[in-house]
Order: C-alpha cells, then sequence, then structure tokens
C-alpha cells in the first residue's frame, strides 16, 4: 500500500501549495522520506514542485501578481547555495539531511505562527534567504521556508506573496534537478514515481486554489502547527538514532 500512502502524501502536499504557493516539498518531503529512499525522495520533489508552481501560475487569481524582480534577485542567490547543496546531497548520511528539513519546518512553522506580523525584512536579508534556499533546494528539496519568510516580510500583498513564491520555488527547483542530472543523481525509479503522482499533486493543487478563495484562515495555522510538530518528530527521530548509533560517522 506504499503508493496509496504516497498518492495521499502528494495530494495534501498540492492543496498546501494552492493555498499558499508553496510548501509541497515542506509536507511531503518528511513524509515520504518514511516510503521511499532519501535521494529519490529530493529528486521526486525536484520534479513535482516545478508542476505545481506553474498550474499554480495559470491561475487566474494570480496572473500579473508576480514580482519577477524580486524572485530574479532571490533566483540568482540561489545559484551560489545550489552547489554546496549538491555536496551535501552526495556525501551527507540521510540522517542529518532529514534533521535538516526538520529544524526548516519548525523555524517555518514558528515564524509563522509566532512573529511580529509588523516586522518587515530588510534586503540585507535577500542574501542569505536565496543562498539557504539554494543549499536547501539540492540537498533536501526543501527550498522554501528559508525564502518565504523573507518574502512575507516584504509586504506584498497576499497574491503576490503567493505568485512569487510559487514561481520562485519552481524555477530553483528545476535549475537544481538540472544540476543533479547532469551528474548522473536522478534515477529511472524516480521519475517513474513522479509520472504517477503528478495527477494527485496537480489535483491538490487545483482543490487548494479552490479553498484559498474561501478563506478559511483557520487552515493555515492548523497547517503550521502540523509543519512544526512534523519538524519536531523530524528531528527528536534523527537524534534518536544518533543516539543508538544508528548514524553512520
Amino acid at each position: 500500500m506504499t503508493w496509496v500512502a504516497a498518492l495521499f502524501v502528494v495530494g495534501v502536499a498540492g492543496f498546501l501549495t494552492g493555498m499558499t504557493g508553496f510548501g509541497f516539498s515542506v509536507l511531503s518531503v518528511p513524509l515520504l522520506l518514511v516510503l521511499y529512499p532519501p535521494h529519490d525522495v529530493v529528486v521526486m520533489a525536484l520534479c513535482l514542485v516545478p508542476l505545481t508552481s506553474a498550474l499554480m501560475l495559470l491561475t487566474p487569481h494570480l496572473r500579473g501578481k508576480l514580482d519577477r524582480r524580486l524572485c530574479l534577485a532571490l533566483t540568482g542567490f540561489s545559484l551560489i547555495g545550489l552547489p554546496i547543496g549538491l555536496v551535501m546531497f552526495h556525501w551527507f548520511d540521510p540522517l542529518w539531511v532529514s534533521a535538516l528539513i526538520g529544524i526548516a519546518l519548525v523555524g517555518y512553522a514558528w515564524y509563522g505562527l509566532f512573529a511580529d506580523r509588523e516586522w518587515s525584512a530588510r534586503h540585507a536579508w535577500l542574501v542569505p534567504s536565496g543562498i539557504l534556499g539554494g543549499v536547501l533546494a539540492t540537498s533536501t528539496g526543501l527550498s522554501g521556508p528559508a525564502v518565504a519568510m523573507y518574502v512575507h516580510g516584504r509586504r506584498l500583498t497576499n497574491g503576490e506573496q503567493v505568485a512569487t513564491m510559487a514561481a520562485y520555488v519552481g524555477l530553483v527547483s528545476l535549475i537544481g534537478l538540472g544540476l543533479l542530472a547532469v551528474r548522473g543523481e536522478v534515477g529511472g525509479a524516480a521519475l517513474g514515481r513522479v509520472a504517477w503522482l503528478s495527477p494527485s499533486a496537480l489535483a491538490g493543487v487545483a482543490v487548494g486554489r479552490w479553498w484559498a478563495k474561501r478563506q478559511h484562515a483557520i487552515i493555515d495555522r492548523v497547517t503550521l502547527y502540523a509543519l512544526g510538530a512534523m519538524g519536531v518528530l523530524t528531528v527528536a527521530r534523527a537524534t534518536l538514532v544518533w543516539i543508538s548509533g544508528g548514524g553512520s560517522s
């Protein structure tokens, strides 16, 4: 029943993406790690994210809302972090990669729930946010959290935030996938799973966009609490495995 669980995971992740403009990897990667090898999961995420982002940007509500200058600037700085992430992808123990995902989840959930809503991001944070997004993209398939906090802090409208995040994660994931492919890290098994998981992910996005129009704010808070809890569990699991001697040196 692994395939049923995977379909459910990417469908729910697509739903989250439809509401926020990103979050597909944030939700799907930790759960897919339970089902598939870490390197395959990263490749699957990098394939599926550009598809969900493209569908997002084609929706009428987001047309013309993209902040192109901000998106290109973040993508440009992410190019610095992408090669660093490649080194982590190839050499780091998957245990620590999963712990890094957990930390990113907790950080993003905390920000969304408790950060000062009047806080405004300084332009100086553009560089580290973009670089960290690139590092996370190719090491974990999860570029969104680092950049989402910065984009939110720019005080854009909701439509601009969603469109800009969708375009950014789509572009960075596509570039990251290309770099992995050049290194021969994209396997046929992962691509095969992407082919039959894609319809579920795209259907989730469509439902998420419909739900977002209804403006159910409580869903956002529930999602953030769930992501935070998932992050804590991921870090705790990695810590317990390390303590028990299950991680490689």
